[in-house]
C-alpha cells in the first residue's frame, strides 16, 4: 500500500483543502483541491505547490513565479487560468481552474485503439477542426496581448501539443501549461540561454538552432497537432531523438487524406501549408490559420462543441484509469474531502516520479500517452513545474599533468529532471533541450567540482558515478574527440535501472558508449511512485 500523502486533507493559503494528488514533477506537486468559503461554499480547483526540497532553489522559484505572472495577464475562455497565488511556509502555491477532462493525447490514443479493435470510430473530423480552431483562438489572444499602456506582451506558448490541450465534458477546449512560455523583450536568466524549448516533433525546422520562439512557432505546432489528430500519429516522431530531429529536418509527410478518409482536398491543402518547411509559405498568424479552418468546417461551432461533449462523456467514463483517478472519483474526492493527517504526522511527500505527462498524470507536459493504459486525469495541470532552463552540472575528469583538463558538462533538461512514463515515445521527451553550453566551468586545480544540485535527485544520483564517467571519457573518448552523449534511462519503482541506452548510435556502438552504458546500468536512483523514463545529456570538452 502506498504511504499516505500527509498533505491530503490539509488546507493551504487558509482556503484550499487538498483532496487528491494528481501528479508530481521535478520541482512541484499538483493536487486537486477544494476551495472553501462561507455558508458551505465549495468548488474544485487545482493547486500546484513547489516541493519542500526545492523551496531554497532561487532559480526554480523564479520559474514558478514567472509562470504565475504570465497566466495572470491572460483571461480567455480557451486558456486554463490562474485564480490565486501565494506563499506559505516558504513554499509558493499556484491555484488554477479545474477542468473536467483528460488531456487530448490520451483521448486520441483511446479513440485510435477503439478504432483498431473495431469498437468505434476515430475522433470526428469536424470535432478535430473545432479543437484546433479554439486552440488557435487562444494563441491569437496570447500573441496579441498588451499591457494597459499598450506595449505588446506577445506571449508565445512554446509547447503546443496534444498533452497540453484539454477537451472537457461540456465540449469546451482549454490550452494549458505556459511553464516555458516566452514574452516579447524578456531577458532573464531563465529565458536568454540558447535552449531549444518544446517537443522536437512539434518544432519547425528554424527553431532547432536555439533561436527564441516566436508566434510562428506556435502556429506551426498547431499544424502538426492537426495532422496528428487526423492521422492518429505525429508524422515526425522517430524511435529516438536523433531520428526525430532528422524527420523534422527532412521528412515530408504524405497528404493527410492518404491516411484519413474523408479529408477534403481543401483541408489537405490547409494542413500541408501549416506544416510547410518553408516558413514563408505557412500561415502568417494564428488568426489566418483559424480563418481557413472555419472556411472548410461544415458544422456550426456550437454543434461541434455539443458533439464533442457527448463523445467525451461516453469515452471518459470508459477510458481505463488507475484507481482514484477517474473523473467520477475526482468529483467524489472534492465533494467529500478526506480528513487531514494527524497533527503528530511529519509532512511527507514522495520524491520525483514518473510523470504521466504528464505523467502518469496526463496533463503534465512532455509525455506521449500510453495506449490503453490507466493514467491520472489531466485536469489543468500542464505542469510548468518541469525544469525549463538548463542547470549546469560540471564533473571534473582527472588528467595527466601534461594533458589539458577534460570536463564533462551535464546539463539537466525537462526530460532528465522530470521523468516520464515508461510508454513515452523517445522522440517526444525533450521539452527543453539545450544547445551548445556556454564556456566550460573551470574547477579549482586538483579539486573536482560539485555533483548535481540537491534539487535534481535523478541527475544527482547519476553524478555519483563521477570517477567511472571520468575513466570512460579519459580512456575511451578523448583520443577521437569529445562527442556529445546522452543516456536514456528506464527505471522501476525501486530506482533500479531496467534499461540504459546511449545516444547517438555511433557513440553507442563505440567503446566509449559501451563504457558509459556499463556505468549507467549500475546507477541506483531514488525510489519512484511509478516506473520512469528520462534522459541525462553529457558533453565532454577540453578546458585550457
Amino acid at each position: 500500500m502506498a504511504p499516505r500523502d500527509d498533505m491530503l486533507g490539509a488546507s493551504v493559503l487558509g482556503r484550499y483543502r487538498m483532496v487528491a494528488r494528481l501528479a508530481q514533477g521535478g520541482m512541484g506537486v499538483v493536487y486537486l483541491a477544494r476551495a472553501e468559503g462561507a455558508a458551505g461554499f465549495a468548488k474544485p480547483v487545482v493547486v500546484k505547490r513547489v516541493l519542500p526540497g526545492m523551496t531554497g532553489d532561487e532559480r526554480m522559484t523564479r520559474l514558478f513565479v514567472r509562470e504565475a505572472k504570465i497566466l495572470s495577464n491572460m483571461e480567455h475562455p480557451n486558456i486554463v487560468g490562474v485564480t490565486d497565488f501565494g506563499e506559505e511556509d516558504g513554499a509558493h502555491i499556484m491555484v488554477l481552474d479545474y477542468v473536467r477532462a483528460y488531456q487530448l493525447g490520451l483521448w486520441l490514443a483511446f479513440r485510435e485503439e477503439q478504432h483498431q479493435l473495431g469498437k468505434g470510430d476515430k475522433l470526428p473530423i469536424e470535432g478535430i477542426l473545432h479543437i484546433v480552431i479554439k486552440v488557435l483562438d487562444a494563441l491569437e489572444y496570447s500573441h496579441g496581448l498588451t499591457l494597459p499602456d499598450g506595449s505588446p506582451l506577445e506571449i508565445v506558448h512554446s509547447d503546443i501539443s496534444p498533452a497540453n490541450i484539454l477537451v472537457d465534458t461540456d465540449g469546451q477546449v482549454k490550452l494549458l501549461d505556459f511553464g516555458i512560455a516566452r514574452m516579447k523583450g524578456e531577458q532573464t536568466r531563465t529565458t536568454d540561454d540558447k535552449s531549444i524549448r518544446g517537443k522536437f516533433s512539434y518544432l519547425p525546422i528554424e527553431a532547432l538552432d536555439g533561436s527564441p520562439p516566436t508566434p510562428m512557432t506556435d502556429v506551426y505546432a498547431c499544424g502538426v497537432v492537426l495532422y496528428e489528430l487526423l492521422a492518429g500519429e505525429n508524422p515526425f516522431t522517430g524511435v529516438d531523438e536523433t531520428r526525430t530531429l532528422a524527420r523534422v529536418i527532412s521528412h515530408e509527410p504524405p497528404p493527410v487524406s492518404q491516411v484519413r478518409p474523408g479529408v477534403s482536398p481543401e483541408l489537405d491543402a490547409i494542413v500541408a501549408r501549416a506544416m510547410s518547411k518553408d516558413r514563408t509559405k505557412r500561415f502568417a498568424s494564428a488568426k489566418d490559420f483559424a480563418r481557413e479552418l472555419r472556411r472548410v468546417q461544415n458544422m456550426p461551432e456550437d454543434e461541434a462543441a455539443r458533439a464533442l461533449s457527448t463523445l467525451a462523456k461516453v469515452d471518459y467514463a470508459a477510458m481505463p484509469m488507475k484507481a482514484g483517478s477517474s473523473l467520477a472519483e475526482l468529483e467524489e474526492a472534492w465533494r467529500n474531502p478526506p480528513a487531514p493527517a494527524p497533527a503528530a504526522s511529519e509532512p511527507r511527500l514522495p520524491t520525483a516520479h514518473a510523470l504521466p505527462a504528464g505523467s502518469e498524470a496526463p496533463g503534465i507536459a512532455g509525455a506521449r500517452p500510453a495506449r490503453g493504459r490507466g493514467l491520472l486525469a489531466a485536469v489543468a495541470i500542464g505542469v510548468g513545474l518541469v525544469v525549463v532552463a538548463s542547470v549546469g552540472i560540471a564533473l571534473y575528469l582527472g588528467r595527466r599533468q601534461e594533458e589539458p583538463k577534460l570536463l564533462v558538462i551535464e546539463r539537466t533538461t525537462n526530460a532528465s529532471a522530470t521523468a516520464t512514463t515508461p510508454t513515452d515515445t523517445p522522440g517526444d521527451t525533450a521539452s527543453a533541450v539545450p544547445s551548445a553550453p556556454s564556456a566550460s566551468p573551470r574547477p579549482s586545480q586538483g579539486k573536482p567540482s560539485k555533483p548535481a544540485p540537491a534539487g535534481d535527485p535523478l541527475s544527482a544520483a547519476f553524478a555519483k558515478n563521477q570517477p567511472d564517467i571520468e575513466a570512460c571519457f579519459a580512456s575511451k573518448g578523448a583520443a577521437g574527440g569529445t562527442p556529445d552523449v546522452s543516456v536514456r534511462f528506464s527505471i522501476d519503482t525501486e530506482g533500479v535501472v531496467q534499461r540504459a541506452e546511449v545516444a547517438p548510435a555511433e557513440v553507442a556502438s563505440s567503446p566509449l558508449g559501451a563504457c558509459i552504458a556499463g556505468v549507467a546500468r549500475k546507477t541506483r536512483f531514488p525510489a519512484q511512485a511509478a516506473p520512469a523514463t528520462f534522459r541525462i545529456p553529457l558533453r565532454a570538452r577540453k578546458a585550457p
